[in-house]
């Protein structure tokens, strides 16, 4: 296999291979010259100096080339057990992005790997994208003895019946924990505002990781958790804004995601994803992390025409104590309680951290 060097990469490549990874540069069709570079690192199972590793031409691949050509390559790697795990996780994840039926039924090949990392990247590319065939034969699937992969396939599992509006199978349910009030000094500053339209669609550029099969809606909220910085976009389904919606009350939903500022500004990088559904007469909600992992919970109720929540955190490891309480309404957001203590605690090494 011929190595390549950078003088072979145009300057747009040059661009879309970018090491800066909150470069979002623009994708076009790619050049057959392109392309067959692009394919030819992207098989390759060597590095040898190429400025192109095989798992970043893997996902240049899924991003900038038409299906039918990524796909062949992308499965070749991915079920090749000879091939290094980072190629096989990239290939997978590039499936997970082209979100096609063909991808699915690869990557539902792929998602009882003998390789417990490689099977839980196949799991979390189906939780972006999967419909309700792939959820059929996903709960055939063993449960991994794996913990990692066993908390993405109840996940992905989640994904596909909150996205499809199905009776579950739903996350585990966790109880929040209560918590008191403490100095000030020891908790982190809190606020929730909406954004307008403009800043929404702006933060919207700047968005990365997946949307999980979901539209956003064109209001967004900014939440400020010390120096933590957070845009949360609502489901367009719902409406334009997080609010009181029939349809909220009547199936469950990928409620919202929450994207944190890393750095602040620059890029928005999807952390958390709400989800929701019905529970009494309003409905409960799960905070859950990309791997699976709860890390708050609470519920949310009508209150007129607004929408009062309250979630807490989970009992975890290192959670740092969380109570938030507010109400959300088509044009307006405000926090009642804001009880986010500064230091972690748990059963991990305490950290001095902000949320």
């Amino acid at each position: 296999m011929p190595s390549i060097h950078v003088q072979s990469l145009t300057p747009r490549m040059r661009r879309l291979v970018a090491t800066d990874r909150y470069t979002r540069a623009a994708v076009e069709p790619l050049t057959p010259d392109e392309l067959a570079l692009l394919t030819t690192a992207a098989s390759s199972d060597e590095q040898r100096n190429v400025p192109l590793p095989p798992h970043r031409a893997l996902g240049m691949l899924a991003l900038a080339a038409r299906p039918e050509v990524a796909i062949p390559v992308l499965d070749q790697v991915a079920r090749n057990p000879a091939a290094p795990r980072t190629n096989r996780i990239a290939a997978l994840r590039g499936l997970g992005r082209i979100a096609t039926p063909e991808a699915q039924a690869l990557l539902l090949a792929q998602a009882g790997d003998s390789d417990p990392r490689v099977q839980q990247a196949a799991l979390a590319a189906l939780g972006l994208f999967a419909d309700r065939q792939a959820l059929t034969a996903l709960e055939r699937q063993v449960r991994p003895q794996d913990d990692a992969a066993r908390r993405q396939l109840e996940l992905t599992r989640a994904l596909i019946a909150h996205r499809t509006g199905l009776a579950g199978p739903f996350v585990d349910e966790r109880r929040p924990l209560s918590r008191e009030p403490i100095a000030a000094a020891r908790m982190s500053a809190v606020t929730l505002t909406m954004k307008t339209a403009a800043e929404t669609a702006a933060d919207l550029a700047r968005l990365t990781g997946p949307t999980y099969g979901i539209r956003l809606a064109e209001r967004a909220y900014a939440l400020t958790c010390g120096r933590a910085d957070w845009t949360i976009f609502g489901n367009a389904e719902l409406g334009a804004s997080i609010g009181v919606s029939p349809r909220l009350f009547e199936r469950p939903w990928i409620l919202a995601l929450a994207a944190r500022w890393q750095p602040p500004g620059i890029a928005a990088a999807v952390q958390y994803v709400v989800l929701s559904r019905p529970a009494g007469t309003g409905v409960r909600l799960d905070v859950v992390r990309a791997d699976g992992e709860v890390v708050y919970t609470g519920t949310a109720t009508a209150s007129g025409t607004a929408l009062s929540f309250s979630v807490a955190d989970v009992e975890r490891p290192a959670t740092a104590p969380t109570t938030l309480s507010g109400v959300l309404d088509t044009n307006s957001a405000r926090l009642d309680v804001a009880i986010v203590y500064e230091r972690r605690v748990g059963t991990r090494r305490t950290q001095t951290t902000r949320a």
